[in-house]
């Protein structure tokens, strides 16, 4: 596993990091400790998580795990989403229904709406004493003084107002925070920005310029990649042969996607952290082994040129 420097803290992470969305506590507490030990095999030391992540229930998790060696990992939470009540009930819940769901993706779907409109139920109001309620709320959970990344969650443009600003400058003069920022689950250019951090879905179709001392991470990359480049290869044939080349692996094998998108996210951006997340840790191990280290440096020229020759122009599953 590749590792970088987290911007202006003199600490060293991975450049693959977990999505902690899967992570449940209760009866799932056992399952969810064996992903995250599974995730540090692998060499992730960078976990993202946030209040609702988990069914409300993630933060918890990291903090059973993780609380006894931070400083050995980097850890990324926000505020502006809310935590879901009744975060165990809803875990057993999802626990009895989630067999079902596999083979019933309405089910699955209806599973999906059913946690955002309880994460949606109202509009998070970013002033000083929401953002510290919801912040105290995560490091106890997380059981830790400090946070490497404290982001907001989709601000808009209004949100970030001087008391929000002297807010964070104040919690990491104190020390509660290392890095601030924000994250969407978009594209940059529709990212408002905040602070040094920017999360961001990958996009290979967008040129990302940032100043020296940000910090990027960058999600999505298996979950709009895995459905917009089966259809690009199969109306491309020749682009695909290219980009195969240049990856050293088939791309019209379904098991080598996943790294395979992994390997080109990292590669556009060599100084970045790409976010991968599941809750099938056989899943992760072939994804994240399966990475082509050498071409994610960018010691192997002309992959994001080819992979945008693959697509031509943004496609649905990117795009939108």
């Amino acid at each position: 596993m590749d590792e970088i420097e987290l911007t202006g803290t003199g600490k060293r992470t991975s450049r693959v990091g977990l999505g902690c969305g899967p992570l449940d506590a209760g009866v799932s507490m056992r399952d969810s400790t064996k992903l995250v030990e599974a995730a540090i095999e692998l060499g992730i030391r960078h976990f993202d998580v946030a209040p609702p992540y988990g069914l409300g229930l993630a933060e918890k998790v990291l903090g059973e795990v993780l609380s006894s060696r931070w400083d050995s990992f980097t850890i990324a939470t926000k505020v502006g989403i809310g935590r879901p009540g009744r975060p165990h009930a809803l875990a057993i819940a999802r626990k009895i229904m989630r067999p079902l769901a596999k083979v019933m993706p309405r089910l699955r779907r209806m599973m999906r709406l059913a946690v955002h409109s309880t994460n949606a139920r109202r509009r998070f109001r970013f002033t000083a004493a929401e953002v510290q309620l919801s912040f105290t709320d995560s490091r106890r959970f997380l059981r830790t003084d400090c946070v490497d990344i404290l982001m907001l969650h989709e601000p808009r443009p209004e949100d970030v107002t001087p008391e929000l600003i002297h807010m964070f400058e104040r919690l990491v003069t104190q020390g509660e925070v290392k890095l601030v920022g924000s994250g969407t689950g978009d594209t940059f250019e529709k990212l408002v920005k905040f602070g040094k951090v920017s999360q961001y879905r990958w996009d290979p179709m967008t040129q990302v310029t940032r100043r020296s001392d940000e910090q990027h991470i960058q999600h999505g990359a298996l979950r709009y990649g895995l459905a917009a480049l089966p259809s690009a290869m199969k109306a491309r044939p020749k682009q695909t042969q290219e980009l195969s080349a240049l990856l050293g692996c088939d791309l019209t094998d379904p098991a080598n996607l996943p790294a395979m998108l992994a390997t080109m996210a990292l590669a556009t951006d060599q100084r970045s952290i790409l976010l991968v997340s599941s809750n099938d840790i056989s899943r992760l191990r072939s994804c994240v082994r399966g990475i082509n280290w050498s071409v994610a440096r960018g010691e192997q020229p002309g992959i994001e040129r080819a992979l945008q020759r693959l697509l031509c122009a943004p496609i649905a599953a990117f795009a939108n």
